[in-house]
């Protein structure tokens, strides 16, 4: 970064943050689904991360935490963005604000993980078994039904219907 003019300094910090947004939007943006295994910490950018990936899978000992507030800064790579579409907004307001963790119950509770399993051997194992099923399928419909999903998840029905 830039010492000296503070104009240029918050200009190569924003070029930096757009870099890093850039890098978890390549995940939502694949043609694929992209299918997340967490097992333990899964804090700052690995929130991030999942949130942009198709389906989130959790051992037993994962936990999560939006804890950019406790550091005096707003979550700035995708997390605010993304989680308030795949949660409640209430739920994504309180942890965003209190920086309070969260266990893989309440994510699950909560519609942000799929499923939990034993431990980090059981949870990538049902990720390659989900990945397999999916593989199996026509990827051009695969490809086809994730753009009219992330589509619909921020247009109108009619949009998304034309869109289709």
């Amino acid at each position: 970064m830039s010492e000296g003019e503070p104009a240029r300094a918050a200009y190569a910090l924003r070029k930096l943050i757009l870099k890093l947004q850039d890098t978890f939007n390549a995940l939502e943006e694949a043609r694929f689904p992209v299918i997340a295994a967490v097992h333990g910490a899964c804090l700052g950018a690995g929130i991030d991360m999942i949130s942009a990936c198709d389906i989130r899978l959790a051992s037993t000992d994962a936990y999560f935490g939006i804890e950019e507030i406790h550091i005096g800064m707003a979550a700035d790579v995708g997390t605010l963005q993304r989680l308030p579409k795949l949660m409640a907004p209430g739920i994504v307001k309180e942890l965003t604000y209190t920086g309070r963790r969260f266990s893989p119950q309440e994510a699950l509770a909560w519609g942000f993980v799929n499923s939990i399993h034993a431990d980090q051997s059981a949870v990538l194992e049902a990720a390659t078994d989900l990945a397999k099923q999916i593989a199996a399928k026509s990827p051009i419909a695969i490809a086809g039904a994730k753009r009219s999903l992330d589509y619909a998840r921020d247009h109108s029905v009619a949009d998304s219907l034309d869109q289709i």
